[in-house]
């Protein structure tokens, strides 16, 4: 009896045990798989969970500057513009004393936030997008007329607009890669505000162009030649024009024509090829972002950046400032926009 009651309290101490494990296996069992692995946003390991629910990760790529750098882009959805981003930082805007124009002095330092910028030019077939969905009459549209060069001379052309550069008999069939022109300043700006972004500041342009070492022109200081620049050259036989150089491009060229004269940054064309409308007032310097210069109501003169085909070198340095008015359109003139990074 004794030795029977023995095994008895035996059997049960090894019951409980079996039991208890059984019962750890069953918690391990039913919780969810987890395998570690390593998370692309934040590059740490952490755990993937095979749960039915799907969690979006992804992060907007202008959400997380500090993961973005000279070389980051990102394409927009609403025109497929490739943009180029511009890291946060100081660089030297304008001229020191006896270098350039009087409008480029004094020399100021600027810290700009960073942002997005357009790589090249807006083309024709990104403002033909616009204008079929927004029914959308341009300022050389409502007047009638636009400069264009013609007869060897610029001269107000009736019937030139947008989608017809040299008048009303031309059009931009076979052009469609190449930037657009004949727009105003308000032009551009509607634009902009249609893909979803604006008109660099003169200050944004700036720094795209000539980075933070003062370049004279985009891709540094080496004087212009035919592999950098669309610019005043021996085949458009203007009183500008370079005789000593030769290119295919009479008039403006393919948007990226010239990668070698890229930007640190990665645009292209900021030198040469058209004009580019900037958001700023044409007013003195240094460049003051709050002084009412970025105000987009008043009807005045604002700036333009960059130089174009018609061009002599001095216009095309990184530094230089063309003041028109804001209703001006001529076949020298275009724009990209920029994205500020919310």
């Amino acid at each position: 009896m004794k030795h029977s009651f023995s095994a008895l309290i035996i059997l049960v101490v090894i019951s409980v045990f079996l039991l208890s494990c059984n019962f750890t296996a069953l918690k391990k069992d039913t919780s969810p798989e987890k395998n570690v692995t390593e998370n692309p946003i934040v590059g740490k390991l952490t755990p993937e969970v095979t749960d039915p629910i799907k969690i979006n990760t992804e992060i907007p790529a202008q959400t997380l500057p500090s993961l973005l750098d000279i070389g980051s882009t990102r394409v927009s959805q609403k025109d497929g513009m490739k943009m180029v981003y511009i890291p946060e930082g100081d660089f030297l805007m304008g001229s020191i004393e006896g270098v350039g124009n009087p409008n480029e002095h004094p020399q100021n330092t600027q810290k700009i936030k960073a942002f997005w910028i357009d790589q090249t030019e807006v083309t024709n077939a990104m403002f033909t997008l616009f204008i079929v969905d927004t029914n959308y009459k341009t300022d050389a549209e409502i007047s009638g007329r636009s400069y264009s060069y013609t007869d060897d001379k610029w001269q107000p052309v009736k019937g030139a607009d947008w989608a017809h550069p040299f008048g009303p008999a031309t059009n931009i069939s076979g052009f469609e890669n190449f930037p657009v022109a004949h727009v105003s300043w308000k032009d551009a700006l509607a634009y902009c505000q249609w893909a979803g972004r604006t008109l660099p500041t003169e200050a944004q342009w700036e720094k795209v162009a000539r980075g933070t070492k003062g370049s004279v022109y985009p891709w540094g200081n080496a004087a212009p030649s035919d592999d950098l620049v669309n610019f005043a050259d021996s085949s458009s036989h203007f009183s500008t024009s370079n005789p000593n150089i030769m290119m295919v491009y009479e008039f403006s060229s393919p948007v990226g024509s010239f990668p070698s004269g890229a930007s640190v940054y990665g645009a292209l064309d900021m030198a040469g090829n058209l004009w580019e409308w900037v958001s700023s007032l044409a007013q003195g310097y240094p460049y003051n972002a709050t002084d009412g210069r970025e105000d987009p109501n008043p009807i005045s003169k604002r700036l333009m950046r960059g130089g174009s085909w018609f061009d002599t070198p001095e216009s095309l340095r990184t530094a230089d400032r063309y003041e028109f008015d804001q209703t001006y359109t001529g076949l020298n003139t275009g724009f990209r926009c920029a994205l500020p990074i919310q």
